[in-house]
């Protein structure tokens, strides 16, 4: 469900007696500061947090949810142009690597354990890399020879 999934939860329209002890609570803590209010002033704080809470929190999902799917549409994008070590050797075009307690698969030239990569591209949960020397020479332009 995601990081936001929380707060999905608490916006939905069957939370009600959810809403009503948040109220609840709320106009507790405002009695704890000032004992004089009267009861419809009390009532008048619980419906309203329970009527504008949802409305809250939704507003909130959907400001939230761009951030929310940037990493479970697109899952990996946060590692393209990262540098890792390879743990195992990529043989064949292919391997695999732990990258902060996940396993990912991994694409690119043979390489052995050990070697310093670059991650360019992600695709369906796997890695697309090179070699950080070859990527430096990629960036490196050579002036023209006169």
């Amino acid at each position: 469900m995601g990081s936001f999934g929380f707060l999905k939860r608490l916006s939905m329209p069957d939370n009600f007696p959810m809403w009503f002890g948040v109220g609840a609570g709320i106009t507790g803590l405002f009695l704890l500061l000032d004992s004089g209010w009267y009861w419809y002033w009390q009532l008048l704080l619980i419906v309203s947090v329970i009527f504008i809470g949802p409305i809250i929190v939704q507003l909130f999902n959907s400001l939230s949810n761009g951030a929310d799917n940037v990493l479970t549409v697109y899952p990996g994008k946060q590692h393209i142009g990262q540098n890792i070590t390879l743990e195992k050797e990529i043989k064949g075009g292919a391997g695999e690597t732990v990258l902060q307690g996940e396993t990912w698969a991994v694409q690119g030239d043979d390489l052995n354990a050990g070697t310093r990569v670059k991650i360019v591209a992600v695709k369906k949960n796997i890695l697309y890399v090179v070699s950080t020397m070859k990527a430096f020479d990629e960036e490196v332009e050579t002036p023209p020879v006169t």
